[in-house]
């Protein structure tokens, strides 16, 4: 696994945060009895313990639901959809993720993901690794149900990608 360097910069533009769950399984790492288990995001309940990262100590962390959110879109929605090596998730365009781009960490919305950039994800052992985005396709989306846990550090992975809650 390759060490980045990097300048932190955080960039919160957002004025909402979704994740939807639009023709894909998104997985949310719940722990269980012995090990972390995958749960359908839409499964995940207040008080969950889910999978996070600490991005100042650069560590794996155990992290509570705090709240949840889940709505209908009555409106158009941009989602981007993007891959990696072995990994795909589909986001609203609301909600926001850390990745590296020219060995920088930045969070921002996922439009401004581009194909290069690494995201923080894990493997099947959790072994933090920096995936590089392979594909990102814009869409639009109508009237879906957009499922979004409030998480006590503010990060969780999803089909095993970090995200920002």
């Amino acid at each position: 696994m390759k060490k980045l360097k990097y300048t932190a910069t955080r960039v919160f533009n957002w004025t909402s945060v979704v994740t939807t769950n639009i023709d894909y399984t998104h997985e949310v790492l719940k722990k269980g009895n012995p090990s972390w288990k995958p749960h359908q995001i839409s499964d995940v309940k207040i008080g969950d313990v889910v999978l996070s990262y600490d991005l100042d100590k650069h560590n794996i962390v155990d992290a509570k639901v705090v709240g949840r959110v889940e709505e209908s879109l009555s409106e158009p929605a941009e989602t981007f959809e993007f891959e990696t090596l072995n990994k795909k998730l589909k986001l609203t365009t609301y909600h926001s993720l850390p990745y590296y781009r020219d060995d920088k960490l930045i969070e921002d919305s996922v439009s401004t993901l581009e194909v290069g950039d690494k995201v923080i994800s894990v493997d099947s052992d959790l072994n933090v690794e920096f995936t590089e985005v392979t594909d990102v396709k814009k869409e639009i989306t109508n009237n879906d149900t957009v499922y979004h846990p409030r998480i006590s550090n503010d990060y969780y992975f999803v089909n095993r990608v970090l995200i920002h809650d």
